[in-house]
């Protein structure tokens, strides 16, 4: 099996044993490989007996061409099952990714991982033609990391290209994760973005809406320990919540005016920034709110991510969820129309986040989810 920055399988990992008690087999359920990312398990001791098996593993794939199928690896008993994402013709290759795939990192950013982790140069078709495939592959390559053309403003119809700067940029400026130098020049028209505007201009005010979104997932993630620690001990919650959601939706929509000013309109960050706002609005009991940023959030993931990818089918999810509490809600106010058209929605993504997990999970998909 050859590698691919894109694949046509993804990496599955399911582990089982022996008496293992459900809170074991939950807590491995939620270190399965996602599609792109490598994890290492870090299996309890005494599950390594009874996940040993008489054969040897099976030597890793080889790397090259975008991924067309996933890998299920059942321990207990040494099965590993291949399941395809894509229909591949007998005698072409079967492509898996070793690491982060198309989407949610840049050319650059892949292939030094790739390099410091696996020793080897990725050369597959993705990495090949986001080098040399024109604009419009530097766009795709380009846009999830990218800042807007300098010249997006001045320009009619202005310029929908997106700029990397020629500087390493720390992490959660542009990325979740550092991107190194790029050209410094937009992909589509070749505008310069000068070291002086980014230095003086731009990386200040990417530092601010970092700085905010940072403060306003604290204030999420101190909610969502508080809540838990209540739904623990069996009381209320109590009354903060609404408050602490409206101080993250003040800072997070002050992020997100500053971010889309500068970011391309497909960054991912900008689709982080509107799940964060959906988790706020959902936290305020606004679950229209919640779900219209979902839809924006959507939208980056499947302008980022292959079809097939689990990413944008969880993302769904959660879309699906928010449109049916909006759906009670539009109901319970006497807004029956409306209402239906939200359960229509909310049932149609359902229906495609199924099919892509079932795609990747098989007839484990629904007690994964379970």
């Amino acid at each position: 099996m050859n590698h691919s920055c894109q694949p046509n399988v993804a990496a599955r990992f399911e582990v089982r044993w022996a008496g293992a008690p459900a809170r074991w087999f939950r807590w491995v359920r939620s270190l399965l490989v996602l599609p792109g990312l490598h994890t290492r398990l870090p299996l309890p001791q005494r599950s390594l007996a009874a996940a040993a098996s008489p054969a040897p593993p099976p030597p890793p794939p080889p790397h090259d061409g975008p991924p067309r199928v996933t890998l299920l690896l059942l321990l207990q008993g040494g099965t590993l099952a291949v399941r395809t994402l894509e229909a591949v013709p007998a005698g072409e290759p079967l492509l898996h990714c070793y690491g982060p795939q198309v989407g949610e990192m840049t050319t650059a950013q892949r292939r030094a991982m790739l390099q410091q982790q696996y020793h080897f140069a990725c050369a597959c078709r993705a990495c090949a033609a986001a080098a040399s495939g024109g604009p419009a592959a530097a766009l795709v390559d380009a846009a999830p990391a990218g800042l807007r053309c300098p010249a997006a403003r001045g320009g009619s119809p202005p310029c929908e290209g997106a700029v990397l700067p020629a500087a390493v940029v720390p992490a959660g400026m542009l990325h979740r994760y550092a991107l190194p130098s790029g050209s410094g020049a937009c992909c589509s028209c070749g505008a310069p973005l000068s070291a002086v505007q980014w230095e003086q201009q731009v990386l200040p005010d990417l530092a601010l809406a970092a700085e905010a979104y940072a403060g306003a997932m604290a204030l999420l993630e101190a909610e969502r320990q508080r809540g838990q620690a209540a739904v623990d001990g069996g009381r209320n919650s109590g009354s903060s919540a609404p408050a602490e959601a409206q101080q993250a939706i003040r800072t997070l929509r002050q992020c997100l005016r500053q971010r889309q000013q500068l970011l391309h309109p497909r960054s991912l960050l900008l689709g982080a920034t509107h799940d964060a706002l959906a988790h706020a609005w959902h936290l305020a009991g606004n679950a229209e709110a919640a779900a219209q940023h979902l839809r924006h959030s959507l939208a980056v993931l499947e302008h980022a991510y292959p079809p097939h990818s689990t990413a944008a089918a969880y993302q769904r999810q959660q879309l699906a969820l928010a449109l049916r509490l909006a759906a009670a809600d539009a109901a319970a106010g006497g807004a029956g129309g409306a209402a239906g058209g939200l359960l229509d929605e909310a049932r149609s993504a359902e229906e495609e986040a199924d099919a892509v997990l079932e795609a990747h999970f098989g007839s484990r998909a629904a007690a994964l989810e379970g």
